[in-house]
């Protein structure tokens, strides 16, 4: 039991997350949408292979998502003064979490020490 707890990782957990996240903005819009389709193509395949480069890949191609989608947050409701309805606050909330996953995504990618294929590394 508690060695299938240790075998799901963080970066699968945040791959999760992110997943669920494109599933959420999927509901939200019509059925046949061909951006949240390639996006959970995408997060689907790096769930799977857990490569440090397409981590990378994929944290950044999010980071640079919710970054937009911020700005025209703010734009759409008169720059930067914080609005009382709730449609702000919940484009907010969805943003700054797409955002704190997709960073945390990229760094931990980032932070991965690159394997040569020649080295092959044994416990003693």
């Amino acid at each position: 039991m508690e060695r299938e707890f240790q075998r799901i990782s963080v970066g699968r957990i945040l791959t999760l997350g992110l997943i669920a996240v494109v599933l959420l903005y999927w509901y939200d819009t019509v059925l046949w949408n061909p951006i949240a389709i390639a996006e959970l193509s995408l997060l689907v395949f790096h769930f799977v292979r857990q490569g440090r480069i397409l981590g990378m890949v994929v944290g950044g191609l999010f980071t640079l998502i919710s970054l937009y989608m911020f700005l025209a947050l703010f734009s759409e409701f008169g720059g930067f003064h914080f609005s009382q309805s709730s449609d702000f606050w919940y484009g907010f909330t969805y943003f700054s979490i797409t955002l704190g996953l997709s960073v945390a995504t990229f760094f931990m990618h980032f932070s991965q020490q690159k394997m040569s294929p020649n080295v092959i590394e044994t416990s003693i």
